[in-house]
């Protein structure tokens, strides 16, 4: 008995000590330039009316609540702003002159007058504001995955059942079912339907520049074994919320590329010179000193080597693990040797299961980047990534989770390629 009360104490320590912890989403892709690039090109932004989904009825109190957070985020990391009223003024000016973009007879959109009147509206912030790029920001009906009465997507974890509920529930089937729980925890998944905040960032031409979405909150909660659905009284309705969307899609933009958890090299820092061609093909190598003998150690090996062909695929850049940095092939163009310092492996798997028991991960790493052959020595980088042990929930069961060793790895890999595919 004694046994099993240590058992039901040290769950509850666990679900409240990990900060409610789930296993979060990667977000989507971001910059589809180098992050440098970006900052060096954009000066002021235009900001594009919200658009919402067909059944958001009354949306243009929505756009009141997230075009002035969206403006803010922007002038806070040092763009010049033009509000959303000045690129509707223009559209409607080139819309009037393509004579409208709806056919008088099929009541279909011309998509080829819609695109001149964007091209003109884009063309008109130029002129007028010296705009660098326009934000098109939308709401986006989505599906979110929920687990054990978790529902996280796009930056956020919020509950679908009330905290007392949660904890019950899961006591409840540790006391009944041990084997069952300890081993597949509570079981139940699914999907939900739910609101991100999304943006879209595209240069005077309508090249995208970048992109990311952050998530609002579900459309519906389990009450006993059904969905309820939210009620419109209740969307949008949270200040924090609503905020923590937009910054979750402009984080990227507002942090200047350096990550807040990250120490690296400034991001206007020189730039590796591979020629006028990119680097097409690369060789990686991962190697540690006295780290090495951890016992984590091939596991955040093989970690990193399979995140850095993730990494490479995404630009079309073909990438040769190796062993050594002792490279003889001629195929070959650039080597990118990551140097271990120091780290302690953490993954989202463990920290869902433990919390903050599990302690907090860390990587200190050194890369060098070489040109081959002869292996000229281009530059040096250096990454540290920290993060808190523990995640951070508001009252109403948002939580903000920790970057576990998997995600740190990401970061720096993409960070490497990066420096590959620059022009």
């Amino acid at each position: 008995m004694q046994r099993q009360l240590a058992a039901v104490v040290a769950l509850l320590f666990a679900l409240f000590a990990g900060g409610c912890a789930i296993v979060p989403q990667e977000p989507p892709s971001r910059f589809t330039l180098a992050h440098d690039e970006f900052y060096a090109k954009v000066r002021t932004i235009a900001i594009a009316p919200l658009t919402a989904p067909a059944d958001l009825t009354d949306p243009e109190p929505v756009a009141g609540k997230f075009e002035p957070l969206i403006a803010a985020i922007l002038r806070d990391a040092g763009y010049d702003v033009v509000p959303s009223q000045e690129y509707a003024a223009l559209f409607e000016q080139a819309k009037d002159k393509q004579g409208g973009y709806f056919d008088a007879y099929s009541g279909k959109r011309d998509d080829e007058k819609y695109a001149a009147t964007l091209k003109a509206t884009r063309a008109g912030l130029a002129a007028k504001f010296n705009a660098d790029a326009v934000l098109y920001p939308s709401i986006r009906l989505v599906d979110a995955p929920w687990h054990d009465q978790w529902a996280t997507w796009d930056g956020v974890t919020e509950t679908i059942q009330s905290m007392t509920g949660l904890v019950g529930k899961g006591v409840i089937k540790l006391a009944t079912e041990p084997a069952s729980y300890l081993l597949e925890g509570p079981h139940e998944e699914g999907t939900v339907k739910a609101y991100s905040l999304a943006v879209s960032i595209e240069d005077i031409s309508g090249n995208r520049m970048y992109a990311d979405q952050g998530g609002i909150q579900v459309l519906n909660k389990i009450s006993g074994n059904i969905f309820i659905p939210v009620s419109r009284e209740d969307l949008f309705n949270d200040d924090v919320r609503n905020a923590n969307a937009v910054r979750i899609a402009l984080e990227s933009v507002s942090r200047a590329g350096c990550e807040t958890d990250f120490q690296i090299s400034p991001c206007n820092a020189p730039r590796i010179n591979v020629g006028a061609e990119p680097a097409k093909r690369f060789a990686f190598v991962v190697q540690g000193g006295k780290v090495s003998d951890s016992p984590d150690w091939e596991r955040f090996r093989t970690e990193w080597n399979s995140t850095i062909a993730v990494s490479a695929a995404a630009h079309d850049l073909k990438v040769s693990i190796r062993d050594t940095p002792s490279i003889e092939d001629p195929g070959t163009s650039m080597l990118a040797v990551v140097t271990i310092n120091d780290f302690k492996f953490i993954s989202q798997e463990r920290y869902y299961w433990v919390g903050v028991m599990s302690g907090s991960p860390y990587i200190d790493a050194d890369v060098a980047f070489y040109k081959l052959p002869g292996k000229t020595l281009l530059i040096r980088r250096q990454y540290k990534a920290t993060a808190l042990s523990h995640a951070t929930c508001s009252p109403d069961g948002i939580c903000m989770f920790p970057p576990m060793t998997e995600k740190q790895i990401k970061i720096i890999c993409d960070a490497i390629v990066a420096e590959l595919v620059r022009p």
